[in-house]
């Protein structure tokens, strides 16, 4: 008889915990869905080729000339690349404009533009190759009305890609993007 009310206070106890996480799973789940009715969903902006659109409150960006480089092309930063590793390397080159539309000096940091595609995830600039190119700190100041170009470097290197999408590199739609939230604005490099 002792082994039956002790093998019943046992099942209530596993009744109890059940019923306790599931409580719990179902208030954590309650939670999510109620954080996820309050914050509005991102919004993707495409700033086509050419065009201009703020990158920052009072400085407006634009994209203008974009160049491929293979691995020759990358032997130019030859201080930087492993000469047997080069081949492994592609590399795209774009050139940034950022205009002070402001009445005031302004700063942008550079750092935050990264490069993306639909099938590949964002990628920052390469900073060696980037000093060599600009001669200048990442992080500018621009004047009130002040327009400046910038070549902004980024490399891809062969082992995070399949070979499918590494051969047909270039053939992806790349765009350039300093934020993710609330709005996901994108350069298109195309």
């Amino acid at each position: 008889m002792r082994d039956t009310k002790m093998g019943e206070r046992i099942k209530i106890h596993f009744i109890i915990l059940g019923v306790v996480f599931l409580s719990l799973g179902i208030m954590m789940l309650l939670r999510i869905y109620i954080v996820n009715e309050r914050t509005p969903q991102t919004q993707k902006i495409i700033v086509q080729h050419g065009d201009t659109y703020e990158v920052k409150k009072g400085i407006a960006m634009s994209i203008g000339n974009i160049k491929w480089l293979n691995s020759k092309q990358l032997e130019e930063y030859s201080d930087y690349f492993d000469k047997d590793q080069i081949k492994d390397y592609k590399g795209i080159e774009v050139e940034v404009i950022l205009n002070n539309v402001s009445k005031e000096e302004k700063t942008f940091s550079l750092f935050k533009l990264y490069i993306e595609s639909e099938n590949y995830d964002w990628n920052g600039s390469d900073i060696s190759m980037f000093m060599q190119k600009n001669e200048m700190p990442m992080r500018i100041t621009l004047q009130a009305g002040e327009t400046k170009k910038v070549i902004m470097p980024y490399t891809f290197l062969k082992s995070g890609f399949p070979d499918k999408i590494w051969n047909n590199l270039q053939q992806e739609t790349y765009f350039l993007l300093n934020k993710r939230y609330p709005n996901k604005v994108c350069w298109l490099l195309t």
